[in-house]
C-alpha cells in the first residue's frame, strides 16, 4: 500500500516523499546522509514504511512513496487506521490490498512556488487529524467522481516548492488527466499538459517548464556543459540549445554532492536523459569559438533546484 506522507520517527513530525529527500541530500540539514524511520500517519497504527526511490541519486520516472512492508500488517486493524485507503468503503478486511491501492488518485499539486516558503514548522505540516480530514474529503471526492466518472485530482488544493514533484506529476499521468488539472506558477493558471514545453519550441513564450532529451554531458575541467539533442529554430536558423554549470554555482548549492553525482553519471549514461528546468527563460547569445562568431541558444538556471534530469533505466 503506498503513501504520500509518513510519521518520520527522527523529526518527530508528519513528512512527505520530497521533505525527506531533501532532508537526506541538504547538506546543510541535521539529516544529511541519514537514512529516518517511517510509519504509518495514522496514531492508532504506526506500522513500518518503506521509502521507495527516496534515496536515489539519479531520478528515475518512479514516483518516490512510502509503502507498506506488506499489506496483511497494515489491515488487521482496518478501523484504527485512518489511513487505510478503500475507494468503495467495502469491507477493509475483505478488499484486496493491491487492488483497492490501484485506484487511489495520487496527490497533484495545484501550485508551485519558485521561490521556498519561510514558513514555520507548525504551519507548514499538518496533525494527524488535519490529515484524517484530508482522508474524509477525498472519500467524498471519490464517491462524487464515481459516479460523475470524473478525476478526485482536479480537488487538489496542495501548494508545493519541490519541482521533482511536478515533474513526477507530469510523467506519470495520462494526457486526459494532465489537460483536465489546473497548475499555477507565477500567477499564471493553466492546464498541466500545457504547462509543459518542449525546449525547441521556447519562442512560443515565457514562463513555460522546458524540457527536452538531453546527449551526453561534456565537462571541462569542474565544468559541466549540457548540450540538447533537438536545435531551435530561430529567425532562419538553427540553433544549439545548452546550459552551462560553472564549478562556483555547484559548489555554492546546498545539494552539490548529491549534483556532481548525478553530472558524473550523466557524462556515461548511454540511455535516454531528460532535462527539465523552470524560472528562467533561453535566450540568444553570440559565442564565440576559435575567433569564429556563432549564435546558440542559452539557459542560464540561477537556482539548482529548478533544474531536474530523469535517466530512463531499468527499475530495480
Amino acid at each position: 500500500m503506498k503513501f504520500e506522507k509518513a510519521f518520520c520517527v527522527e523529526t518527530n513530525d508528519y513528512i512527505n516523499p520530497y521533505e525527506a529527500r531533501d532532508l537526506y541530500f541538504s547538506e546543510d540539514s541535521e539529516y544529511y546522509l541519514k537514512r529516518l524511520t517511517f510509519q504509518c500517519p495514522s496514531e492508532n497504527c504506526r506500522v513500518t514504511l518503506l521509502p521507495v526511490a527516496i534515496y536515489r541519486q539519479e531520478k528515475t520516472k518512479t514516483k518516490i512513496h512510502f509503502r507498506t512492508k506488506s499489506s496483511i500488517n497494515h489491515i488487521q486493524i482496518p478501523k484504527k487506521c485512518n489511513y487505510y485507503y478503500n475507494v468503495d468503503l467495502e469491507s477493509t478486511i475483505e478488499v484486496n490490498a493491491k487492488k483497492s491501492n490501484n485506484k487511489k488518485k495520487s496527490i497533484i499539486p495545484s501550485e508551485f512556488l519558485l521561490v521556498k516558503p519561510t514558513l514555520s514548522k507548525n504551519s507548514i505540516r499538518k496533525t494527524d487529524n488535519s490529515n484524517t480530514n484530508d482522508r474524509d474529503t477525498a472519500l467524498n471526492n471519490a464517491r462524487r467522481s464515481k459516479s460523475s466518472g470524473s478525476s478526485t485530482n482536479k480537488f487538489s488544493n496542495v501548494k508545493t516548492h519541490y519541482f521533482e514533484q511536478i515533474i513526477d506529476c507530469y510523467e506519470n499521468n495520462d494526457e486526459r488527466t494532465l489537460k483536465a488539472v489546473s497548475l499555477t506558477i507565477n500567477g499564471k493558471k493553466k492546464s498541466y499538459y500545457s504547462f509543459f514545453k518542449k525546449s525547441e519550441y521556447f519562442q512560443d513564450g515565457e514562463g513555460f517548464i522546458y524540457w527536452g532529451g538531453v546527449t551526453q554531458l561534456k565537462k571541462y575541467g569542474n565544468n559541466y556543459k549540457i548540450k540538447f539533442i533537438k536545435k531551435a529554430w530561430v529567425n532562419g536558423h538553427s540553433l544549439e540549445m545548452t546550459i552551462y554549470l560553472n564549478s562556483d554555482q555547484i559548489k555554492s548549492y546546498n545539494k552539490k554532492n548529491q549534483l556532481l553525482e548525478v553530472l558524473e553519471k550523466l557524462t556515461t549514461f548511454e540511455g535516454e536523459i531528460r532535462c527539465y528546468f523552470v524560472g528562467v527563460y533561453p535566450k540568444v547569445e553570440k559565442v564565440d569559438v576559435n575567433g569564429k562568431i556563432f549564435e546558440a541558444v542559452s539557459v542560464k538556471v540561477e537556482n539548482l533546484d529548478h533544474l531536474v534530469f530523469r535517466f530512463d533505466i531499468e527499475e530495480e
